[in-house]
């Protein structure tokens, strides 16, 4: 039996792979219970405004195990109690027919400011994905921004907090 071993480095002008981002990332997503996204966010108290909102527009979309979702909830800081819904569509713009992990939104993100990525939410609108350091930032075609600041995963899909709310609801 012959073994071959292969050694290389890299060289200042070489480009290095980004220093263990997506693992501090990733360790941050807490495992599912069994629980589904609305049991998942009825459960989580700095949800429960965004989770009395989803049970008042009776949405049927979360209801169910056979899709997977991706949900961008705002916390209660970035969604007072008090505040009424505009439109009911308004809240399919937070949820992704997909499921996407922290490390596959991260991969999707882009660095560069002058480049857009994106993902697109139930509704259509578009979810810019931006990468600043450790921190994944997202913005709504509305123009305003959230940082994702904790991911948890649910049976049907996943949920990431976001520290505010990305269009007027």
């Amino acid at each position: 039996m012959i073994l071959i071993f292969i050694f290389s480095a890299c060289k200042d002008n070489e480009v290095r792979p980004v220093p263990d981002i997506e693992e501090e990332y990733i360790e941050e997503v807490a495992e599912p219970e069994g629980k589904d996204i609305m049991q998942t966010l009825k459960s989580e108290a700095e949800l429960s405004n965004f989770a009395m909102l989803m049970e008042a527009e009776e949405l049927p979309f979360y209801m169910t195990d056979e899709q997977l979702f991706t949900v961008f909830a705002p916390d209660n800081n970035a969604f007072p109690a008090d505040e009424k819904m505009g439109e009911p569509d308004l809240l399919s713009n937070y949820f992704v027919k997909t499921s996407y992990t922290p490390e596959e939104l991260l991969q999707i993100a882009v660095t560069d400011s002058s480049s857009n990525s994106f993902i697109n939410s139930l509704s259509g609108e578009k979810i810019y994905l931006k990468r600043e350091g450790e921190t994944l930032q997202i913005k709504g075609s509305s123009g305003k921004e959230a940082k994702i600041t904790r991911s948890i995963q649910a049976s049907n899909g996943i949920i990431h907090i976001i520290d505010n709310s990305l269009w007027p609801i």
